[in-house]
Order: structure tokens, then C-alpha cells, then sequence
């Protein structure tokens, strides 16, 4: 958007909460203006290696995220939100460890790639018949309002042993950046779910908090954007 497009949205925005336009609530005018002055909020910081483009890449060994934050994280609340939102990628089959498994445990789990070593790695592939395995931690979780999470997360190819994804996303509902970006996602899940909450749920509840940030992090593994084509 141009400086002056900018301006012109303000000025009718402004003009319509300054004179009550009946078909505009304040509220709403308040959260375009919102929207429109606060920068957007930076991505994850995240490596995509190319082979994911392949093919090759079908099904996931999805570990618990380890707990590597100091106040105790509700890690079933943000491992179940990471495999729905890997899920409805539509591009991987998810699978789950078994419960009876030590790996379905984050307190024994990796916690980092220093920890967990490739041959570990590829027996679990094997064993669980898959092409790759996701594993990460939670650095960081506030579950109170406002809250904030962070979680970094790698997958490593059984084949290669090599590490083709990794991401990296702090966020912190306190950043006016990042209640913008919670506000448009809830915005669009509710056109989707028809839910009767309104945006205060971002805030006061981790399972949507854990949604929003799960979804950032499976996002970056979808393959980039085209490049826009120059206009003639």
C-alpha cells in the first residue's frame, strides 16, 4: 500500500468514528486503524531445505516437544495443536509414537539436535516406517494472560540423516505486533468454525495461543511463494 493509499484508508476511517457512520461500529473502525498502523509481525526464523519439494517426504514420526522452559509448559496442549496444523497441511501423514514408547514422553525425549543422535534418529524412522522425524522444544511458555511461547523444532531425514527443516518462533501476545497477528488468525478461524467467542479467547486460552503459534511454525513448511511477475 502507497503512503497516499495509506492516508486516504486513515482519513475515511477516521472521518467514519469521528461522525458515528451507523454501518461502521467504533470498535471495528478502532481495530482497521489498529491494523493498518501496526507492522506486521516478522515470520519464524526458519531453514526449508529443498528435497521437501520432492517427494520423497510422506510421513512424519511427530515427537513430544520436550519442556525447556523454566515455569513448566502444558506441552499436550501445544503437541496436539502442532500435529493438527502439520495435519491439515495436507501434505504429510502424521504419526504418533506409541504410548508405551519412551520418545512419547517430552521429559525423555529429545530436546535438541545436539541430543538426540542420527543413528537414534533412523531406528525410530525404521521403526515406525516413516520418512522423517520432527522433534523440538519449548524454550519458552507464559500461559497467563498476556501470553507468550517460544518453541523451536527440526526434521531430520532417516535416509540422509540429514537436518531438512528447522524453525525457530518467539511470541509475545504483549507486542502490539503479535496482537494484530492473533486477532486476524482468530478472525479467520471464525469465519471457518462459526465459534460464538469473541478475540479475548487469543489471550485467555493456551489451546488458542498454542493453535496460532503451531500454525506459524507448520507454515514454514510450505514451499515459498512465487515471486511476483513484473507488470508490463
Amino acid at each position: 500500500m502507497t503512503v497516499m493509499a495509506t492516508r486516504s484508508v486513515l482519513g475515511i476511517l477516521l472521518l467514519s468514528l469521528a461522525g458515528g457512520v451507523a454501518c461502521t461500529p467504533v470498535e471495528d473502525v478502532k481495530n482497521e486503524i489498529d491494523s493498518i498502523l501496526a507492522a506486521p509481525l516478522p515470520n519464524p526464523v526458519a531453514f526449508r531445505d529443498g528435497s521437501l519439494d520432492g517427494g520423497t517426504i510422506r510421513r512424519l514420526l511427530v515427537l513430544p516437544f520436550a519442556d525447556g522452559s523454566s515455569v513448566g509448559a502444558q506441552t499436550d496442549t501445544i503437541n496436539a495443536a502442532m500435529r493438527d496444523e502439520l495435519i491439515k497441511l495436507r501434505r504429510f501423514d502424521v504419526v504418533r509414537p506409541e504410548s508405551s514408547d519412551a520418545t512419547s514422553k517430552p521429559e525423555q525425549g529429545p530436546k535438541q539436535t545436539g541430543r538426540i543422535s542420527t543413528a537414534t534418529i533412523i531406528e525410530l524412522g525404521r521403526r515406525y516406517g516413516v520418512d522423517a522425524v520432527v522433534f523440538g522444544t519449548i524454550d519458552h511458555f507464559r500461559p497467563y494472560s498476556p501470553p507468550s511461547l517460544g518453541v523451536s523444532a527440526s526434521m531430520v531425514d532417516i535416509q540422509t540423516g540429514k537436518i531438512i527443516w528447522e524453525v525457530r518462533d518467539f511470541l509475545d501476545a504483549a507486542d502490539r505486533t503479535c496482537e494484530v497477528a492473533m486477532n486476524q488468525f482468530f478472525d479467520s478461524q471464525m469465519s471457518r468454525e462459526q465459534t460464538v467467542m469473541n478475540r479475548e479467547i487469543m489471550s485467555a486460552s493456551p489451546a488458542w495461543f498454542s493453535r496460532f503459534a503451531a500454525k506459524r511454525i507448520a507454515d514454514t513448511l510450505l514451499p515459498p511463494p512465487p515471486p511476483p511477475t513484473a507488470a508490463r
